[in-house]
């Protein structure tokens, strides 16, 4: 982890609630294991807010989304800032540098930073995807009853072999499905409404349907 001005950044970008902390230092990840529902900062950037989103959603699924400080279990904090202009001439694409701290203000006026990460990478999802993964699994390690496992990278050598569905069934919950299947492959909605899972297997897609927190529907596919 790096100090100094990396502490420094940290404090900045959170929101200015939690700007008024008179100290900062870093937190123990145990500190996260009760973290289930989260607040995206990103200084008013709606594009990057918009892309944080899609990713925590796909990596994170349980995970909820505050709509404001106070009623987030952690603060996720993105900035996204150019680097020059490029050449100059136009010849080159502007450079830029998006950072990611996971951090929470306390009640004793102290800012606990967790993880910090940043990429160089130009194209915003690739740039988001470099720095949420890190802290993805540091959330998953902290609270994998909540939130899951870190996931496995979907190749033909582990793709998913699952010869039977007969345990899926409306009523469970997501916690129960993720101990049974693991992290699904790809995720659609949101967390708190109508959500889509999908599983990639070796015979087809699997699609599960949730109402908030309960399994609604199941959709496999036909045996050939």
């Amino acid at each position: 982890m790096r100090m100094g001005m990396m502490l420094f950044a940290a404090f900045v970008s959170l929101p200015l609630a939690a700007q008024r902390a008179t100290r900062i230092e870093y937190g123990k990840p145990v500190e996260l294991r009760n973290v289930k529902i989260a607040y995206i900062s990103t200084t008013d950037d709606d594009d990057l807010a918009k892309e944080a989103r899609r990713q925590l959603m796909e990596l994170l699924p349980a995970l909820a989304f505050a709509g404001s400080e106070e009623e987030g279990d952690v603060t996720l904090a993105f900035s996204r800032k150019p680097n020059g202009n490029g050449n100059g001439d136009g010849s080159a694409a502007k450079q830029f540098t998006t950072t990611m701290y996971v951090a929470r203000a306390t009640g004793g006026m102290t800012i606990r930073v967790y993880l910090d990460a940043t990429s160089t990478k130009t194209d915003l999802a690739e740039a988001v995807s470099e720095v949420i993964k890190p802290a993805c699994n540091l959330l998953q390690k902290a609270n994998p009853r909540q939130l899951g496992s870190p996931a496995i990278a979907v190749t033909p050598q582990n793709q998913r072999m699952i010869h039977t569905t007969a345990g899926l069934r409306p009523g469970l919950s997501k916690r129960e499905v993720l101990d049974a299947l693991g992290v699904p492959t790809n995720v659609t909605g949101r967390a708190t409404y109508t959500q889509t899972w999908v599983y990639k297997t070796s015979d087809g897609d699997i699609r599960l349907v949730f109402g908030g927190e309960r399994l609604v529907a199941v959709t496999v596919p036909e045996k050939k």
